[in-house]
């Protein structure tokens, strides 16, 4: 664009310098003789025209670059936005993955303590009277999942004691006979703590809570969590 307004100054710089030409050729004696503050005062009324015709032209080339580069800015700024938007994508996918490769180990994680972990399955076998008001309950206590070593059995906040306080192995699908004492009545009869340590040595506390169904009858064992020891 600013070769186009340049070639249309030339030309119309030159058609302008040819009619001042054409209006002074037939008073060339004239001109020549006159003062030198007349012919100034002229030159200066002819090329005022001129000058003010180009000043005019720059503002408008002025105009049109400021134009284009409002135009490369505005496109500038449509790209950065554009690459801001893929960079934002590509950050939440890259955070999705991370979250679900974080999901996933942590999944392999809890297979893995499963596959660790002993699960203690409790039935009541029988329920009888020692006498002095005391009753026995026989529960058998198997383990449905990995061998466990080191048990130890204890009673929290339970007028019951325990006749095994300790075996030294258990192992998946076996199962121990553990008896309990004690003068406990229809209710809560207190925690059975489990201490053991996992098949990669890791020691563990599992409790469950203790409740008579019936007056003399079975040996509620309901699981309530386990933690690291």
């Amino acid at each position: 664009m600013g070769w186009v307004l340049g070639s249309v100054g030339v030309v119309l710089s030159g058609a302008y310098l040819v009619l001042i030409g054409y209006l002074i050729h037939p008073r060339w004696a004239e001109f020549k003789t006159m003062p030198m503050n007349n012919l100034g005062d002229f030159l200066g009324g002819a090329a005022g025209p001129l000058a003010f015709f180009w000043l005019v032209l720059g503002f408008v080339q002025q105009g049109i670059e400021l134009r284009q580069n409002s135009r490369a800015l505005r496109l500038q700024a449509e790209e950065l936005k554009n690459s801001v938007e893929q960079q934002k994508g590509m950050v939440d996918i890259a955070t999705k993955e991370l979250n679900l490769q974080m999901k996933r180990l942590e999944d392999e994680r809890e297979e893995a303590e499963l596959r660790s972990t002993p699960r203690f399955m409790f039935t009541t076998q029988e329920v009888g009277t020692i006498g002095n008001g005391e009753r026995s309950w026989t529960v058998e206590i198997a383990n449905a999942a990995a061998d466990c070593s080191g048990l130890r059995f204890n009673l929290v906040d339970s007028p019951m004691r325990v006749a095994l306080a300790q075996v030294h192995r258990l192992t998946r699908g076996e199962a121990v006979v553990q008896r309990f004492f004690g003068r406990a009545s229809e209710g809560p009869a207190g925690v059975l703590q489990i201490s053991y340590f996992d098949v990669r040595g890791r020691p563990w506390v599992g409790e469950w809570k203790m409740t008579v169904a019936t007056e003399g009858a079975d040996l509620e064992i309901n699981y309530m969590g386990e933690f690291r020891d």
